[in-house]
Formats: C-alpha cells, sequence, structure tokens
C-alpha cells in the first residue's frame, strides 16, 4: 500500500512546491496589496487596493499615536488645569469605526484615564476631552477640552 500522499506523487520528486504569500502594504497613503513567490523572492502580482476599509493597524502606530498625543501641548495644558500628574495618565488609541461613509484617512480616538492610586485604569476615564489622531500623517487632527475651551 504507498502512503504518500496524492500531490507528492502528481508533482514529482525533487521539485519544490510554488510558496506564495500574499502580503499587504500600507505607504504613500494607499493600500498595497502584494504576492510574492518565497521560492525566487520576487514580487508576482502588485496592485493598489480601493475597497472599503483599511489593514490592520499595527502596533507601532499605536504606541507612537500614544506618544505624540501625551506631548501634545494642549493635551498637556488640559492635564495642568484639572491638577493631573502626566505619569499617572494612560492613553489608549481606539478605532472610529466605520459605518459606511466615505473615509478618506486612517484615524483613531485617544482617550486616556487618571491611574493616579488605582489598579483599574478605566475606572477614571478624563472626561470632557476630545482627541482624534490622523495615522497618515502622525499627528492629532482635532483636540477639543470641553471643559477648559
Amino acid at each position: 500500500m504507498n502512503m504518500k500522499p496524492q500531490s507528492l506523487q502528481a508533482h514529482g520528486k525533487n521539485k519544490p512546491f510554488a510558496r506564495q504569500a500574499k502580503v499587504v502594504v500600507r505607504a504613500g497613503g494607499q493600500t498595497r496589496e502584494l504576492v510574492v513567490d518565497l521560492n525566487t523572492g520576487l514580487i508576482t502580482s502588485d496592485h493598489v487596493y480601493a475597497g472599503h476599509g483599511y489593514p490592520p493597524l499595527t502596533f507601532k502606530e499605536l504606541y507612537q499615536a500614544i506618544q505624540l498625543t501625551k506631548w501634545y501641548p494642549s493635551f498637556k495644558d488640559s492635564l495642568v488645569r484639572r491638577g493631573l500628574n502626566s505619569s499617572e495618565i494612560s492613553c489608549l488609541p481606539l478605532t472610529v469605526g466605520w459605518f459606511g461613509e466615505l473615509v478618506t484617512r486612517r484615524a483613531v480616538r485617544i482617550s486616556c484615564f487618571n491611574r493616579d492610586g488605582i489598579t483599574n485604569i478605566y475606572a477614571r476615564p478624563i472626561n470632557g476631552i476630545t482627541i482624534l489622531f490622523d495615522l497618515e500623517s502622525m499627528r492629532v487632527a482635532r483636540y477639543l477640552d470641553r471643559y477648559l475651551d
């Protein structure tokens, strides 16, 4: 009885299998979908994605969004006016969602919390501050402090 899988028999003994990987790249304001031949290292397909949505957010993007927000002058002023210590503030980037509208940029909403003396950071949100961060330009796109403006 022959126990070799049929695909190996049909393929041939010393022939390498075709291996490919789909790669989604975000650069220059465009999303590109590439197919890379892993045997040769060559790109076999490259096209610009024009459909709805964007590729997943990366940890690096989210981390930079948090750090740049914490150094944003208006945000620092808002913390000082509230008497909050910036070393006790945690910020989280949250996706803004997509509801069928034409969206022209990748953005996250930054929510910040005061963790002074507590372990659950969600217990003390800093109310009244709205921060929209543009991931394409890596800058705060909109900042609003309802209590102090």
